[in-house]
């Protein structure tokens, strides 16, 4: 039986390729661990300000935010 991708995967993989962890994260973007923990886990959502600051962190080319960052089945577009 296949396991079910943890949120964020692509993120956690480049976290690793990077040697960081979420409390690395919380840390470079001034957040607690929690809120961090929250948002990996889709608990809330990120803040644009906390995308781009993680783009920054791990070098993520902002035309790739939506691989790294993608909508959720319980995120719903307006128009």
């Amino acid at each position: 039986m296949m396991m079910p991708k943890k949120p964020y995967h692509r993120l956690r993989g480049r976290m690793y390729e990077y040697g960081c962890t979420q409390d690395d994260v919380a840390d470079y973007l001034g957040r607690s661990k929690c809120y961090i923990n929250k948002r990996f886990n889709r608990k809330k959502q990120f803040e644009l300000s906390d995308v781009y600051g993680i783009c920054k962190m791990l070098e993520i080319n902002p035309k790739e935010i939506c691989s790294f960052f993608p909508e959720t089945e319980t995120q719903q577009v307006v128009s």
